[in-house]
């Protein structure tokens, strides 16, 4: 096992010291009466167990100051009905789909940042009980979808503040609407 340097030595190394890195996350989480439990999604985030008892994917962030809630046990947009939608965005000759979930869509919207000139279409909207459910849907579309999607990089050109990674080209258009209206089918019966 390798030594423990101080963490302002681990700060002049040229790697991340995970040692030390490892030793901050869980100090963190204490203060926060929480347990580091395993990596997150992406290295910004982490698995912990809360002071509730529940298991979730926190942000290192949000952590770092207490700036959380248990997705299962408070009432967060999480766990609110939420709606699944697919947008149609036009900004002059531009266009493209957005496919996201949102308890109040046209906040959703607002919230992208998109230039006042842009016309935004509500082409099909798909009501969940929870904001979860809604985005376990929206992510598994995602997923499958990955290699059609629209480059961040093109779309932070439009979506100045959010919402720029799950945007599609309009030739997915009845590719997603058939899905959305798949998960559809069931509800009716």
């Amino acid at each position: 096992m390798g030594r423990k340097l101080p963490l302002q030595e681990c700060a002049m190394a040229v790697s991340v010291c995970n040692t030390c890195l490892s030793d901050k996350l869980d100090q963190e989480a204490e203060a926060q009466s929480c347990k580091l439990l395993s990596a997150g999604r992406n290295r910004l985030y982490r698995r912990y167990k809360l002071p509730c008892g529940h298991e979730q994917e926190v942000a290192l962030q949000a952590m770092r100051y207490g700036s959380f809630v248990c997705q299962t046990c408070e009432e967060t947009s999480r766990t609110l009905p939420s709606n699944l939608c697919l947008l149609h965005i036009k900004v002059d000759s531009d266009e493209w789909l957005k496919l996201g979930f949102a308890k109040s869509v046209d906040l959703r919207i607002s919230q992208y940042g998109l230039p006042e000139s842009a016309e935004v279409t509500i082409v099909d909207s798909l009501p969940f009980d929870t904001g979860n459910e809604a985005h376990a849907i929206e992510a598994d579309m995602h997923k499958r979808h990955r290699r059609k999607r629209l480059t961040q990089k093109q779309m932070r050109d439009f979506h100045t503040v959010g919402g720029f990674a799950e945007c599609y080209p309009v030739t997915m258009l009845d590719t997603l609407l058939a899905e959305l209206a798949a998960l559809k089918a069931p509800q009716a019966s």
